[in-house]
């Protein structure tokens, strides 16, 4: 499912208000989609024209851009494409249907990928033109796996998991990348409920889960990893967290139920500053931060033609752009090398009868 589960709802809603052409049967995947509107031109990113990457009826569920800076890979709930984010439209270079799930994760080394799909954990080789699953495992996680994520030092990866009020354990697992294509669980950290958003700070030292249903953060020291320790537990927020992005030891929290954006020290847990970035409109369930670390990108949930993408200078909280579209944001990441350094990419889909889009932002300033 997308990291926020009102989404499948608003997807169904979006139906009924699209135009009657809106509706149409989709076109061959790999066609070309025209750019994004801008909500003002000479912003930090131009977009660029997009290219359909699925069929319809289906829904975009994560998005990660390598490393390296080569190559996107994008996971539905039924498959793993794989486009070239060194062209423009990124064309779709090869998929793998047996690689599959709700959450992605890439090792630093651009080879090795992980997703997680209920209690399993798929661990796939990206090293070749086609993705190849090499391993299917427990997760070890004794409830569904809601996000993932990798330390920037590649040695140890994050599950977070859970299913919502009343279930007995809830969670964050660690595992050890000693070995990449055989992780191993080596502790696990109880949280608060239904912790959707995950993220680790720069230095590998902590890393920050915050709970969809609850409005409230938690804050881990993995320092020393196979043994983590909680800094502080349900640091309440003003608004439920779907997503979570980190500089530093500063994290970043985002909400669906409004457009508020938390600011977290990780060194003690405690709530710097609470904003509204964008009055009027509905948050999301992601976020990024550029490669330069200069701006924030957050997606929001919106009806057609309205606001679905927000940039937002980090010092300060400036908004200074804002993009439009008839689709909802289900994956988004950045480019911190190779050609594409500094750009941005979305991809997007009603989940009906539209086919999904995935969108190159070309850094211009």
């Amino acid at each position: 499912m997308p990291r926020n589960p009102r989404a499948l709802t608003a997807a169904a809603l979006l139906a009924l208000a699209l135009p009657l052409g809106a509706l149409a049967p989709a076109s061959a995947t790999g066609d070309s989609e025209p750019p994004l509107s801008s909500s003002r031109q000479g912003g930090p990113f131009v977009s660029q024209d997009g290219t359909q990457v699925s069929g319809p009826n289906t829904f975009p569920r994560d998005l990660v851009v390598a490393p390296n800076g080569l190559r996107a890979y994008q996971l539905d709930e039924d498959r793993l494409a794989v486009l070239d984010v060194t062209q423009r439209p990124s064309p779709v270079v090869a998929r793998a249907t047996t690689v599959f799930g709700s959450d992605l994760a890439m090792r630093r080394d651009s080879r090795w990928a992980y997703v997680v799909n209920d209690d399993r954990l798929q661990v796939v080789d990206v090293s070749k033109q086609r993705p190849r699953r090499v391993r299917e495992m427990s997760a070890a996680v004794p409830d569904d796996a809601l996000d993932v994520a990798i330390a920037p030092n590649g040695k140890h990866l994050y599950i977070s998991y859970g299913s919502g009020f009343g279930a007995p354990d809830q969670g964050v697992r660690v595992m050890s990348l000693a070995s990449p294509a055989k992780p191993r669980p080596v502790a696990r950290v109880d949280v608060g409920t239904l912790p959707a958003g995950l993220a680790v700070s720069g230095d590998s030292k902590r890393v920050v889960t915050a709970n969809a249903l609850v409005g409230d953060a938690t804050v881990i020291d993995t320092s020393r990893p196979s043994k983590p320790r909680v800094i502080r537990k349900r640091l309440d927020l003003p608004f439920d967290v779907e997503a979570v992005a980190m500089v530093g030891s500063t994290a970043y929290l985002w909400g669906a139920d409004d457009s508020r954006l938390a600011v977290v020290g990780a060194g003690r847990g405690t709530l710097n500053r609470v904003k509204n970035l964008a009055p009027g409109n509905d948050g999301g369930g992601y976020i990024a931060v550029s490669g330069d670390k200069r701006y924030l990108v957050v997606t929001h949930d919106q009806q057609p033609d309205d606001r679905i993408l927000t940039i937002v200078e980090r010092n300060g909280l400036r908004p200074v752009q804002a993009f439009v579209g008839t689709s909802f944001p289900g994956g988004l990441d950045t480019a911190d090398r190779g050609p594409a350094k500094g750009d941005l990419f979305v991809v997007a889909g009603t989940g009906l009868s539209s086919p999904e889009g995935f969108f190159p932002f070309t850094r211009a300033g």
